[in-house]
């Protein structure tokens, strides 16, 4: 009895650590690093979290017009070990309220995914432009130097157009409309 519940117990523990290491990392999402930055600065429940992100204009950068979505997000950071419930404020007459804090893997993950979508190029729409809203996250030499990356890469990405239009001059001018039209 005791002996195989015991056992049951290590296979179950070995089980989960295995699951927790094998876990794919957690994507990037633009109101994550959001919600990821809010908690940075402080503990707060979702209702404080949705009026910060619309006082300071973030409601702009990512949609957080119904509180789901803020749910949601806060779900997939809990589950992945970035934020944690600090605690639950229990008020007579109104419902409970949960307050949630990032973890020390929560902020290592913060500024990451903040020096990922400021120099990434590509597919960057709205995640740098809400990377640029947390900028102060980074301190100003991290900060330039994503910054420069992205430049350098979107330089990059440039002289590469520039090459394959020159290689083909026959292209309609509104392939090649790298000054102005006329």
């Amino acid at each position: 009895g005791e002996l195989s519940s015991r056992a049951l117990t290590r296979e179950s523990l070995s089980s989960m650590v295995m699951t927790m290491t094998s876990r794919r990392p957690i994507q990037p999402s633009p109101l994550g690093l959001i919600v990821l930055w809010l908690l940075v600065a402080r503990p707060m429940h979702v209702y404080g979290m949705q009026k910060l992100i619309e006082t300071f204009g973030k409601d702009k950068v990512v949609n957080v017009r119904s509180r789901a979505s803020l749910y949601q997000a806060l779900e997939r950071l809990v589950r992945n070990d970035l934020v944690e419930v600090h605690e639950t404020v229990r008020s007579e007459g109104y419902p409970n309220r949960v307050v949630y804090a990032v973890t020390d893997a929560g902020r290592v993950a913060a500024a990451q995914w903040l020096r990922d979508m400021l120099r990434t190029t590509g597919t960057e729409y709205p995640e740098f432009i809400a990377a640029v809203s947390v900028l102060v996250g980074l301190e100003p030499d991290d900060a330039r130097a994503q910054l420069q990356e992205r430049a350098d890469r979107l330089a990059a990405e440039l002289a590469e157009t520039d090459a394959v239009l020159a290689e083909n001059p026959g292209l309609p001018r509104l392939f090649r409309a790298s000054g102005p039209t006329r």
